[in-house]
């Protein structure tokens, strides 16, 4: 099993490849809002939004989504001002700007809003990723993975109904979560498949679904991964030092959660040689049992159910997981706990390891976080369950490539 993967114990590769995604996000100058889909310096402002996807105030009168730009931070008190009138602050756009729910009454009710600068209706021409209205209808794809943020009180069964009425192909769905605790609101969300054709035909009409936030492409996760630990600890002009390692910093009594495409178990930087394979647990739900005495890998989950627990020859079919978590906490077994050349940045840390396979297509390389999941929370929170603190993907929001530097709701979660 180890055999023909000898080559990643010759490798050292620190954390890498943050996420790189698509959503709304707020900054500009004072008073101003700038978002992915255009730049607002007041209620009047509509020059960058096309006039069949404008909003009137009095559309509002029933209540609806509108925008909401303070004159500085919102407090504890301000948001209690908003809930006694009915107005839920949902979707955060900086610590000055809101997307809101509005009960009956509209851009009224907001005029009791103590510090509040403007505001407007979230117009639908806001809504829309700018990679989103960019598609043709010539666009060479058969099918775009796309993913709708829906407002959390939203009725979901009755969004995909109304969905799968326009012929559009629903993969995935996950439901809002209202504010807990400190926790915000969070959205819920719709993943669909539509052909380009449908896609440049009912944008629009999504967009102006009182329940939608945000339409963007899908994330379409691939695999990155190509730094070292001393990159990672002292970067490129310092000649390859390690100075977190050379204050005795090795991980002692952390565990870090990899979702990749596997590990080789058996492999010199992870074997327990008394213990031998760690136990295995299968799906996304659930803890298995792990083992905390393993020397370095308590479980691995198989989050894919084409990767069989039982073929303990192919625990990691493309490599590209064992890499990582051997970048992440590897550690040679002949010298257990000491920092070699060739061990991960935490050698002396253990692992929880989530298989997500690996076959390339338009929604992922990983098929376990393919087009149907749209929530990868539940993933981490595995991980979390079975002794994780950390957590690491090296792998990005890469719709073939392409557009670059974009937070999406892979990057939220």
């Amino acid at each position: 099993m180890g055999t023909r993967r000898v080559r990643f114990c010759l490798i050292a590769v620190a954390l890498s490849c943050l996420l790189q995604a698509a959503l709304v996000f707020a900054g500009g100058e004072p008073k101003s809002l700038r978002l992915r889909s255009g730049t607002l310096t007041g209620p009047q402002d509509l020059s960058s939004i096309a006039p069949k996807l404008r909003m009137q105030d009095e559309d509002l009168a029933a209540g609806g989504p509108a925008l909401l730009r303070f004159n500085g931070p919102v407090n504890g008190a301000l948001r209690g001002q908003a809930d006694a009138l009915g107005i839920r602050l949902s979707v955060p756009l900086g610590g000055a700007s809101f997307i809101a729910w509005l009960p009956a009454g509209g851009l009224a009710r907001v005029a009791a809003l103590d510090h509040l600068a403007w505001s407007m209706p979230y117009h639908p021409g806001l809504r829309i990723a700018p990679e989103v209205s960019a598609i043709t209808r010539d666009d060479p794809r058969s099918t775009i993975p796309v993913t709708i943020q829906l407002f959390a009180s939203s009725d979901l069964t009755t969004v995909i109904r109304r969905a799968e009425a326009l012929g559009l192909p629903v993969v995935g769905s996950a439901p809002g979560r209202p504010p807990a605790g400190r926790l915000g609101e969070r959205p819920g969300r719709l993943a669909i498949l539509p052909t380009p054709r449908q896609l440049v035909a009912l944008r629009a009409q999504i967009a102006r679904w009182p329940e939608t936030i945000w339409i963007s492409k899908k994330p379409a996760y691939r695999l990155l991964n190509d730094d070292s630990a001393w990159v990672g600890q002292s970067g490129m002009e310092a000649g390859q030092t390690t100075p977190i390692h050379d204050h005795g910093i090795l991980g002692e009594g952390q565990v870090v959660g990899v979702l990749d495409t596997g590990i080789d178990a058996d492999m010199c930087y992870f074997r327990d040689g008394v213990l031998g394979l760690p136990p295995t647990h299968i799906g996304s739900s659930g803890t298995g049992t792990p083992d905390p005495n393993q020397r370095k890998v308590r479980i691995v989950d198989f989050l894919w159910d084409q990767d069989d627990p039982a073929d303990t020859g192919n625990w990691d079919s493309q490599d590209h997981g064992t890499h990582v978590a051997g970048s992440v906490a590897g550690d040679d077994l002949a010298t257990i706990g000491e920092r070699d050349h060739g061990d991960g940045m935490a050698p002396r840390a253990k692992l929880v390891i989530q298989d997500g396979g690996y076959q390339v297509d338009d929604c992922a390389d990983l098929p376990a976080l393919g087009c149907p999941v749209v929530d990868l929370v539940p993933i981490f929170q595995q991980a979390y369950d079975q002794g994780a603190r950390m957590h690491t993907n090296s792998w990005g929001d890469r719709e073939n490539f392409t557009p670059q530097n974009i937070y999406s709701e892979g990057s939220e979660d």
